[in-house]
């Protein structure tokens, strides 16, 4: 007897949210693997997506009885979100005093012209130290009015997608431009003077892993910047578009090797990159040595650009 037209539908469709499942649950396990191959370092960028797609899942084959599946996408989907949850906890209490510094990092993309909207959101956010990311020299001559209120600046504007700049309410010393791991890509290194204290500043933009060179040569590129943090006994701040996100183990190494923490910590996911219009990746990083206290962060849309900018209250 052929199988009636609705169970033929009903099992296809079951078939088809199984597959999806699998592959999600795939991705989950080969995140973890990082190392091994740059493809499932990728992966690992993904939690928040795996973790809702599953938990969907899951009450999509549990809804329809498929119980045995629905639990191994809720394994899944648990994995996942035990790897988000500790982002939301563990923040230092907020530290009062005179030694404070606002910092924002944002990437404008090179192609946006929208510098008001990027003047505006300067202003909005009122940062004492800002670091540019794939500035062009029309970006460093539409933004010029920002010297009003952060008349210091160092800046290294270039045709491609990784110019650089850094503008600064407090003077700027020992200010330079350091070739990442022998390529000509730049980070920008400068000291400041707050309250008394010197702040090493370090801004960078690595290559995006989008092959096996270009994320060989990141991971070189992270691992000179966490040399340009260790190097100094002093408060240090490391921010930029780093390509990575926090569950990459190269993104460990960089905290590990620079003596970093992650500001986010306490504060959740905080996204700052779109990709594909849809997905949504937190690459974008403000890192701090052990000196300072994260008082508060957040992220403030960036109009026209792909990436939002990220903005701490840093106490030392």
């Amino acid at each position: 007897m052929t199988e009636p037209s609705s169970e033929l539908k009903r099992h296809a469709a079951f078939k088809l949210v199984n597959v999806l499942a699998y592959l999600a649950i795939l991705g989950t396990l080969g995140g973890f693997f990082a190392r091994f191959w740059w493809p499932l370092e990728l992966m690992c960028h993904l939690r928040f997506q795996y973790c809702w797609f599953l938990l969907l899942l899951c009450g999509l084959m549990a809804s329809v009885g498929y119980r045995k599946h629905a639990v191994v996408a809720g394994v899944g989907a648990l994995l996942n979100l035990a790897l988000i949850i500790p982002l939301y906890f563990g923040a230092a209490p907020s530290l009062a005093g005179e030694s404070q510094l606002r910092v924002m990092s944002i990437n404008v993309l090179t192609s946006n012209r929208d510098y008001d909207e990027v003047l505006s959101i300067v202003k909005q956010d009122d940062p004492d130290v800002v670091v540019f990311l794939e500035v062009d020299q029309r970006w460093i001559d539409g933004i010029a009015a920002i010297q009003e209120t952060l008349p210091h600046a160092h800046v290294a504007p270039r045709d491609d997608n990784f110019g650089i700049a850094i503008y600064s309410r407090k003077p700027l010393s020992d200010c330079r431009f350091i070739d990442l791991a022998g390529h000509s890509i730049q980070a920008v290194v400068a000291t400041a003077n707050i309250s008394g204290k010197d702040v090493r500043i370090i801004g960078g933009h690595p290559f995006p892993p989008l092959s096996g060179n270009c994320a060989a040569t990141r991971n070189k590129q992270l691992q000179h910047m966490a040399q340009l943090a260790a190097e100094y006994s002093g408060p240090t701040i490391l921010t930029g578009d780093l390509n990575t996100s926090s569950w990459s183990p190269y993104f460990q190494d960089l905290l590990r090797d620079g003596e970093l923490t992650d500001t986010r910590q306490g504060h959740g996911l905080q996204h700052t990159h779109t990709m594909f219009y849809l997905v949504r990746l937190t690459i974008d990083h403000i890192l701090v040595s052990k000196h300072i206290r994260t008082n508060d962060r957040w992220v403030t849309p960036c109009i026209g650009s792909d990436h939002d900018a990220v903005v701490a209250d840093l106490a030392f």
